[in-house]
């Protein structure tokens, strides 16, 4: 046996190989302060990762609340001092403060005209209903044919076509969401117009197609993983009983991955949820309340992007503005934890 000296010493190259400058082997006690080392970086990466978060969350949160409270109303004789005139005193009176001379509440008013010149109103549950038929209708059309490309590429497709088919979905989900608008506004706007003769085809319609498209890659990503995730022992042993791979498909595969399925389609619905620039663009942002796809909408995150830059600081605008901010929170985060609960059980 060599002793622990002669262990260390450099091997001998054979004849025509070149080996790499030796270097002795790291003791343990290195290797350990190593892995302390590089512990206490991903430990404090991810409590400053943590401490954003909290922040983001906290900021939204009080803030949002702060929409709930009363805000004291401001005497208009205080502008008229600074020049302006008696309308314009008014207005600027109920935008500074006066939560209380609201024409209603946040969650109980469907009129949102901050600008009002009589008294701002900052109703959100037109918001609400412009959300959800743009939303509703991305999700109407992104989860069922979403779920449908996803099985011909797990059951059906070829092994070139399925090559091809992951590419394609990354580009589709790569494309920025303001191309998707000018898409809006230059082709299915003029289309939707002739067909329903409208004046404008800057309709909820209109922002529901788009974020049909641009919710279509999450749905079909996440459902093919589901469907692959299926094991493939109950494939074949529904085949060694006779089944076709039709009757397989629809007895085996798709109950054993249904929860992965409508999770698919619920983070479809979080990625059209949450897009700002698509309806912004392409839906009208109308004041008033729409009543169907074909009128006008004005959705929560258009709302904010953009009136919150222009909203004055600590008054009934912005603090309205935040509350909304609050509900979409809500509405997200909802979304995404139900999604992410039934991907932890999706397992058969």
């Amino acid at each position: 046996m060599l002793s622990p000296e002669r262990s260390l010493a450099p091997p001998e190259p054979a004849e025509g190989v070149r080996l790499s400058p030796w270097r002795p082997p790291v003791s343990d006690a290195e290797r350990a302060r190593h892995d302390r080392r590089m512990r206490a970086v991903v430990t404090a990466g991810a409590g400053v990762v943590g401490l954003l978060l909290a922040a983001f969350l906290g900021v939204i949160t009080v803030n949002g609340l702060s929409a709930m409270l009363p805000i004291a109303p401001v005497d208009p004789a205080l502008f008229g001092e600074a020049g302006l005139n008696a309308a314009e005193s008014a207005r600027a009176a109920a935008a500074l403060g006066g939560w209380e001379g609201m024409s209603a509440g946040l969650l109980r008013g469907a009129r949102w005209a901050p600008q009002a010149l009589d008294t701002p109103s900052f109703g959100a549950l037109g918001l609400l209903r412009s959300t959800a038929l743009t939303t509703g209708l991305a999700a109407a059309l992104a989860a069922p044919l979403g779920i449908a490309v996803a099985i011909y590429l797990s059951a059906f497709a070829r092994p070139l076509e399925r090559a091809w088919a992951r590419p394609a979905i990354e580009l589709l989900a790569a494309l920025p969401s303001v191309l998707l608008g000018l898409i809006g506004v230059s082709l299915l706007g003029p289309v939707i117009a002739r067909l329903f003769d409208l004046p404008s085809g800057l309709v909820a319609l209109n922002g529901g197609l788009l974020l049909a498209l641009m919710a279509l890659p999450t749905v079909i990503a996440v459902a093919w993983e589901a469907l692959d995730a299926v094991p493939q022992t109950f494939t074949e042993a529904s085949l060694a009983l006779g089944a076709d791979r039709v009757t397989t498909l629809w007895r085996v595969t798709l109950p054993a991955a249904w929860r992965g399925l409508v999770a698919a389609s619920l983070l479809g619905l979080g990625r059209a949820l949450g897009e700002t620039m698509a309806v912004l663009m392409a839906c009208g942002n109308s004041e008033a309340p729409p009543t169907g796809l074909l009128d006008p909408a004005h959705a929560l995150t258009a709302t904010l992007a953009l009136e919150l830059p222009g909203a004055l600081r600590d008054s009934a605008h912005q603090r309205a503005l935040f509350g909304v901010g609050l509900l979409l929170l809500a509405l997200t985060l909802t979304n995404q934890l139900v999604a992410r609960r039934l991907l932890r059980r999706r397992a058969p």
